[in-house]
């Protein structure tokens, strides 16, 4: 992969993970050269595939208080974390950009596809997709399913909230 565009989070300081830092149009590579390394390793640089996952994932990930977001280019090796991140072994920033805004709702919707990749228990499912459709939003909706799925709805609600 050659000079793809992707994304990349800073804090404000321009610095990433252990104080890395940022500049414009410097390449910077992966310091650890294992191709076979985890993705959450000194191996990857990261970054994401889109602004809005970059938005979405910042709570789970580096959790910037004051992220700023960055076009990026890439070069080299490509790691992917399914959709949510990838790493790479060689990145530069090469453009500030405006974060975009996701509104309570866009980032609880986010979270319930999320949580419904991996919970298939059916009330979950079936409450899930009343929440998604716009039926039943109500509490005692949610209250219905089983302890793990309403527990599953309630976190990532939650989570969701925090995030905003």
């Amino acid at each position: 992969m050659s000079n793809k565009t992707m994304y990349k989070l800073t804090d404000e300081n321009q610095e990433t993970l252990n104080s890395t830092k940022w500049e414009l149009n410097v390449w910077r590579e992966a310091p650890n050269p294992d191709v076979s390394a985890k993705l959450c390793s000194d191996a990857w640089l990261h970054g994401y595939l889109s602004p809005e996952l970059a938005v979405l994932l910042n709570p789970i990930h580096a959790d910037f208080s004051a992220p700023r977001l960055f076009k990026a280019e890439i070069e080299g090796e490509v790691k992917f974390d399914g959709q949510l991140k990838f790493g790479t072994k060689r990145m530069r920033i090469v453009e500030e950009m405006a974060l975009p805004s996701c509104t309570i709702e866009q980032r609880i919707r986010f979270g319930i596809l999320c949580a419904l990749e991996v919970n298939k228990t059916p009330s979950f499912v079936t409450w899930a997709n009343n929440w998604l459709n716009n039926v039943d939003r109500s509490a005692e909706s949610a209250e219905k399913t089983s302890d793990a799925a309403f527990y599953a709805a309630s976190y990532a609600a939650n989570a969701a909230y925090c995030a905003a």
